[in-house]
């Protein structure tokens, strides 16, 4: 398939990898617009606590769901239901006509002069 593969596929996991630090420390960090704040404007210690668990539980979540998308291939139930590239132009043929489809011009679907 078109699947990445070697250094590409490595700097690929790496940039998801890096957007997810940058989201994580965001979402936590205090001015990061999130539990950072919310935690740091606590003055109650049961609403701080909820806030920490509730912060680490989505966090782990996070981490979680993105070394599953890492790790787990995707599968393909019917090769059929996939658009394929050639499907997405249209065809030109040799004598000088070229095959419209109902996607190429709404309500003009069919044969057109070229």
């Amino acid at each position: 398939g078109h699947a990445s593969k070697g250094i590409e596929k490595f700097l690929l996991y790496f940039f998801a990898f890096a957007v997810w630090l940058v989201n994580a420390l965001g979402l936590s960090l205090n001015g990061g617009g999130f539990f950072g704040d919310l935690r740091g404007k606590s003055n109650n210690v049961l609403v701080g606590t909820l806030l920490m668990l509730l912060e680490l539980a989505i966090q782990i979540f996070y981490i979680w769901w993105n070394v599953h998308c890492f790790y787990s291939g995707v599968s393909v139930k019917n090769e059929e239901d996939y658009v394929t590239e050639s499907e997405l132009s249209p065809t030109i043929r040799t004598d000088g006509v070229r095959n419209v489809n109902e996607n190429d011009a709404p309500g003009i679907a069919g044969k057109e002069i070229i």
